[in-house]
């Protein structure tokens, strides 16, 4: 049977990019928006996720093999304690249930976070041993679908695997999120205010997430494989990074220290990726340097 995808939040960031990944290969593609789209490069279909019927409406017309469940909600500074958030995870179970239910159905790929892991881990996270103790509602919400996958896949003898996303960049992220922000500013040599800028993040180029997502769907592992570069950097070595980049003669664009640190601010994510190297077989090849880079000229372009 030709593989048939659908790719849910095809819209968004990384459901965009997937998009454009899988029109390069041998399938039959299928995206979701809630709006109407016209393309002649991918079929499309109008449907709100949010709606457990909707999407059993969808599955039955479609009919897909694979589904990569991208769609969430992802409002930059809201999303982390949105109550949409438990909408989406009600919706999400009856959509992958309907897809196991199907004839057709045979693997999803769900995308999680970071954010299900315990922000008190000192280590790198480890998808085995490492705590999950989100302190959020997104991240809570994301652990509970992925439980949830895991044992509908169980029940049906379908396959399952789910994709915990680290901190994605690149061209079409959030104009409203740090990197974009940072480099914005640096750029207009205008003042941003920022924390202490201390936290270490493991940040990932959208072009590795996107071949990570691939890889996955390819593969038959099954659970979670951390989405990352396996690599950390704290946000003043970012911006050091882009300072030199743009080679800003002004330096105190970025005020770190002027805004206070949230709450349970985790001091250090990053993933630890021997599952996604050995297991799946792929590694991220973007340094930060490279994917800041592109990110950089993107800007520059806009100007």
């Amino acid at each position: 049977m030709e593989k048939r995808i659908l790719i849910t939040g095809a819209r968004g960031f990384i459901g965009s990019k997937c998009l454009s990944e899988f029109s390069n290969q041998d399938c039959e593609i299928h995206a979701v928006s809630s709006q109407v789209i016209e393309s002649q490069s991918y079929r499309w279909h109008q449907t709100d996720l949010t709606d457990s019927q909707a999407c059993r409406d969808l599955i039955k017309k479609v009919q897909p093999t694979h589904l990569i469940h991208a769609g969430w909600t992802a409002k930059p500074g809201v999303f982390w304690n949105d109550p949409h958030n438990l909408q989406w995870l009600t919706a999400s179970i009856s959509l992958f249930e309907a897809f196991f239910q199907s004839d057709h159905g045979q693997r999803i790929v769900g995308l999680g976070t970071c954010a299900e892991y315990s922000s008190h881990n000192t280590n790198d996270c480890c998808e085995v041993r490492s705590s999950t103790e989100p302190d959020t509602i997104y991240g809570s919400a994301k652990l509970s679908l992925y439980h949830a996958g895991m044992a509908l896949a169980s029940i049906y003898n379908k396959s399952f695997a789910w994709g915990r996303i680290f901190y994605p960049y690149g061209p079409g992220e959030n104009e409203r999120r740090f990197l974009p922000m940072a480099i914005q500013h640096l750029l207009n040599q205008t003042k941003m205010k920022c924390t202490h800028g201390n936290q270490i993040r493991d940040f990932i180029f959208i072009d590795d997430v996107v071949k990570s997502i691939s890889a996955i769907l390819d593969s038959d592992i099954q659970g979670a494989i951390n989405i990352a570069s396996g690599q950390g950097f704290s946000l003043r070595d970012v911006v050091t990074i882009v300072e030199s980049e743009l080679r800003c003669l002004k330096k105190d664009c970025i005020l770190f220290g002027a805004l206070a640190t949230p709450q349970n601010e985790p001091s250090r994510v990053v993933g630890k990726i021997n599952r996604l190297k050995n297991s799946v077989g792929y590694t991220p090849s973007y340094s930060l340097k490279k994917g800041l880079q592109i990110l950089i000229k993107t800007y520059k372009e806009k100007r």
